[in-house]
């Protein structure tokens, strides 16, 4: 069974951006300008309900967030990359290999984001005519075995969502996704995302409440001022999350690939 210690997990990945802030702020400084100018660019526009447009919009900040969570993903779990190597021609290869493995790994997130904004593009973009509304409701078992069908595809399918995780340290797709075929391990992922999550919720909650005070913003006098600042906390409170999640659930993922307890000074796969 494809499992994990998801506390040990959760605790890696915000215990690496604690200990590597530094170096995070410094990789991260691009990527996180570049996604607010899209974040405010799409707020110019007003396509915040285009997904589609939006996901257009946003490319070039998950192409540069692919490859800055890629990078710290591949550092925090192969410590030993984090060295100088010394010079020579395993050395030249080694670090050939790195740089391949972290462009394919920043490809397929960028891939599965912008599949992830069509998929929900499309989605939005369908609409139920009364006579199917009518229809749909006069047949509820059917409509309830759909959902219920739906609902685990869905849990399955969580797993996809990190499979540039995986291709970052160099491994198949077909064989992590042979690794990791039961459901439990999608229990285990989508429980590290909540525990990362929730701490970044609780806080963005907190800080827009005490924005709002400050600037006056209310539903009949709203702020723009707060809008832009709310957009600008939030492109680097997703940027850091996605780098937390990314790193404890590597943790997890190379535990299973490699059968061992977090041994990541070797890698094989």
């Amino acid at each position: 069974m494809a499992s994990f210690d998801i506390f040990a997990a959760t605790k890696e990945g915000f215990r690496y951006v604690a200990d590597n802030h530094k170096l995070v702020i410094r990789l991260a400084a691009i990527p996180i300008l570049v996604k607010f100018i899209s974040y405010v660019t799409v707020l110019s526009l007003g396509l915040e309900e285009n997904v589609l447009r939006k996901g257009l919009v946003l490319f070039p900040s998950y192409l540069l967030e692919g490859y800055l969570i890629c990078t710290l993903v591949r550092l925090a779990i192969f410590k030993h990359e984090a060295m100088i190597q010394p010079p020579g021609a395993d050395s030249h290869e080694h670090y050939r290999r790195r740089a391949a493995d972290i462009q394919a790994g920043a490809i397929v997130y960028t891939l599965l984001k912008m599949l992830a904004s069509l998929i929900v593009g499309v989605m939005s973009e369908m609409e139920i005519d009364p006579p199917q509304q009518e229809a749909a409701a006069g047949s509820s078992f059917e409509v309830f075995f759909g959902m219920a069908l739906f609902i685990i595809f869905m849990i399955w399918a969580f797993r996809l969502l990190w499979i540039y995780i995986p291709v970052t340290f160099g491994y198949s797709m077909r064989g992590y996704l042979r690794k990791v075929k039961g459901f439990s391990f999608s229990f285990h992922i989508f429980s590290v995302w909540i525990m990362c999550l929730l701490p970044f919720a609780a806080l963005f909650l907190v800080y827009s409440d005490i924005l709002m005070s400050i600037t006056g913003h209310s539903p009949d006098d709203p702020s723009d001022v707060l809008r832009y600042i709310l957009v600008g906390f939030q492109a680097a409170m997703e940027t850091v999350l996605l780098i937390i999640v990314s790193v404890a659930i590597g943790r997890g993922i190379i535990q299973i690939l490699t059968g061992t307890n977090m041994n990541t000074d070797d890698k094989s796969p």
